[in-house]
């Protein structure tokens, strides 16, 4: 249900604010929702809950198709190929725990919410402490220039 107009949004706004501001206002985005909705506990709010986490799975779904567009600009011609396959392995770890997340909601139930909330809030805000801006960019043919990206 919202995977399409995710993909839809991000192509109008990803070459207008830049790669850098929309994977981690998604990121952002999408921690605060989940984790929102985790802590929805009362019935009489059930839309609530819902409404946030499909915010979540909006701005879920909207990083983690811009991390594979980012990936491709930030690393040299050399490995590109190999960094955009680590970059995906990276992010079907989180589909492989997630099971075992979800599991954790016969001890306390926000509990999977709350924890993958936070992993993408805290990874929302490392992309804003750490990563540069490729927008506009060349694309690097050496290590020397991706390093220099970030100067």
């Amino acid at each position: 249900f919202v995977e399409i107009p995710a993909h839809f949004a991000l192509l109008l706004v990803l070459d207008r604010l830049g790669r850098k501001p929309v994977l981690g206002l998604s990121q952002i985005i999408a921690g605060v929702t989940c984790i929102g909705a985790g802590l929805v506990t009362v019935d009489s709010l059930r839309w609530l809950q819902i409404t946030l986490a499909l915010v979540g799975k909006f701005g879920a779904t909207a990083s983690f198709a811009v991390v594979f567009v980012y990936t491709a600009e930030m690393f040299p011609t050399e490995i590109r190929s190999t960094a955009v396959g680590a970059s995906s392995l990276c992010g079907r770890i989180g589909g492989i725990i997630a099971p075992q997340i979800a599991g954790l909601a016969s001890v306390y139930t926000p509990l999977p919410l709350i924890i993958m909330g936070s992993g993408s809030l805290i990874g929302g805000v490392l992309v804003f402490m750490f990563l540069p801006e490729t927008l506009g960019k060349r694309l690097p043919e050496t290590m020397k220039e991706a390093l220099e990206l970030g100067k």
